[in-house]
């Protein structure tokens, strides 16, 4: 662009600029009217999805209580206050069910119950074992290594050395005396 531009002269954006923001509203418009469609197409969806499941569950209730047996369907359907009828007995029947059922849960729940305690404290006793063995390890070990006398105080860097290699023989006799049981 130089000062000889004709848009420059009459003081309005040129004509690169007025294409790039007609480009940006397109978009935008694009943008949005995508994202009114699929929230259209996603309630419709889920409208279809919902009826469908309802006219599901009524078929399947009507086949539960006529039967699946296709010569039943033949036979002329029971009224209203028949099926209100077997449906209360059904009602019934389950609750008795239930009554039972949850006197057997109390059992078998409380039998869980006791089987986890008494998990929980074997756990407990063999965690107590490990911890005892541990201590009596570090008890051993105490006994049986004693640090020379050189090490204690500040050592140089060649003595230092010397300590740490002692420190890490008697640590590995320790060990295989320990595994073999000598100790």
């Amino acid at each position: 662009m130089n000062f000889d531009d004709q848009d420059w002269e009459e003081g309005e954006p040129s004509s690169r600029d007025l294409r790039a923001r007609s480009t940006a509203w397109k978009v935008a418009a694009g943008v949005a009217a995508g994202i009114v469609l699929g929230g259209m197409l996603a309630v419709a969806f889920d409208r279809y999805a919902t009826q469908r499941a309802r006219s599901e569950g009524v078929q399947s209730f009507e086949q539960t209580v006529r039967g699946t047996d296709p010569a039943v369907e033949r036979e002329p359907r029971e009224s209203p206050r028949q099926l209100a009828d077997q449906v209360d007995a059904g009602v019934l029947r389950d609750q008795q069910a239930q009554q039972l059922g949850a006197e057997q849960q109390r059992a078998a729940d409380a039998s869980q119950r006791a089987a986890l305690e008494q998990a929980k404290r074997k756990a407990e006793a063999s965690q107590r074992a490990v911890q005892h063995a541990a201590e009596r390890k570090d008890r051993d070990w105490a006994r049986f290594y004693t640090k020379p006398a050189h090490c204690d105080d500040n050592p140089s860097k060649a003595t230092m050395v010397e300590c740490a290699n002692h420190f890490i023989r008697a640590k590995r006799q320790f060990e295989e005396m320990h595994a073999a049981g000598k100790r």
